[in-house]
C-alpha cells in the first residue's frame, strides 16, 4: 500500500545510520519492492544499493538462462526510456553505476521483465488475449480495470461473471478502502 512513509524513513537511516541500513540492504527488497532501494540514492550507502541490484541482476540472468524464476528486480528498475525524467535520471544513474551501455541495460531489463512477464509489457503491446485476469495484481487490477473493460470486453466479463459466482478468483491483498 502505502510506501512515501517507509522510503522517508530509509532515506533518513541511510543519512544518519548507514551501518545499519547496510545490514538490512536484502531486507528492503523482500519486504517491499527493489524501487524502495532508490530512495537511498544520494545517501552514503548509495553505491551499496547499486552493487545490490548489481548482484542481483545477475543472479538472475544465470537463472533466466536456466529456465529458473527470477526475482521482481528488473520490474522494478528504473528505464532510461521512460516519459518521467526522475526515472530516466535514476534509469541512467543505475546503468552507469552497474557499468553497461544504454543498449545493454534496457536488453537485459527488457529479456528479464520478458522472462517475469510483466503484465504491463503485454498492454503496451496491446496484447490483451494474453491477460491471465486471476494472476493480476490487486493494485494492477484496480489500475488497469477500465482498459481491460475497453479492450477486453467479453474475456473481461466472463471473468469478472466468475468472480461473482465463485469460479475464479481475483487479487485484492494491496488494495485498502482509502
Amino acid at each position: 500500500g502505502e510506501r512515501k512513509t517507509f522510503r522517508t524513513i530509509a532515506k533518513w537511516l541511510g543519512q544518519n545510520y548507514p551501518d545499519v541500513v547496510r545490514k538490512n540492504l536484502a531486507n528492503i527488497a523482500f519486504y517491499g519492492r527493489y524501487d524502495d532501494l532508490y530512495a537511498l540514492v544520494g545517501t552514503e550507502v548509495e553505491k551499496d544499493v547499486f552493487e545490490a541490484i548489481g548482484t542481483q541482476l545477475k543472479a538472475d540472468l544465470k537463472a533466466m538462462k536456466a529456465g529458473e524464476s527470477v526475482s521482481l528486480c528488473a520490474k522494478w528498475l528504473k528505464s532510461e526510456n521512460t516519459s518521467s525524467a526522475e526515472s530516466r535520471a535514476l534509469g541512467r544513474k543505475t546503468r552507469e553505476a552497474l557499468e553497461l551501455t544504454s543498449k545493454k541495460y534496457r536488453k537485459i531489463l527488457s529479456a528479464l521483465r520478458n522472462h517475469i512477464d510483466v503484465l504491463e509489457r503485454k498492454l503496451c503491446a496491446k496484447d490483451w488475449t494474453s491477460v491471465d485476469y486471476e494472476k493480476v495484481p490487486s493494485k494492477a487490477s484496480l489500475i488497469y480495470r477500465k482498459a481491460f473493460g475497453k479492450h477486453d470486453q467479453e474475456r473481461y466479463a466472463a471473468y469478472l461473471k466468475s468472480v461473482e459466482k465463485g469460479e475464479a478468483k481475483i487479487n485484492a491483498s494491496a488494495i485498502f478502502p482509502y
